[in-house]
């Protein structure tokens, strides 16, 4: 997969269900719009990425702009507040909190 847009392809093959398959199709022809243009529309399209990472950064920040959990500050304090330490545990009960309190902001 040296390509960006094979890889980007090969990517979104595997993205499937009832949830993601409108953004998977939009994304799709995005790339291909990218990669070789659009002339055979009323307002044609030039190619923009070539042989760049570009697509890849692309349909990444797009993945992650559309399926962002957008309470996760809410679900690491929840977390915070359910968390105990356990006898022996007090490196765990450490790593654990660092970790949420890193989700939490």
């Amino acid at each position: 997969m040296n390509h960006p847009y094979q890889r980007v392809a090969l990517a979104l093959s595997y993205i499937k269900g009832p949830k993601v398959d409108d953004w998977v199709a939009h994304e799709t022809n995005e790339l291909y719009y990218k990669v070789d243009g659009n002339r055979n529309a009323n307002t044609p399209r030039q190619a923009t990425h070539h042989d760049d990472e570009a697509p890849w950064d692309d349909v990444v920040r797009d993945f992650e702009q559309a399926f962002a959990d957008t309470a996760s500050v809410e679900h690491a304090y929840a977390d915070l507040t359910r968390l105990e330490m356990k006898v022996d545990e007090i490196d765990e009960y450490v790593a654990r909190f660092e970790h949420l309190l890193t989700k939490a902001g």
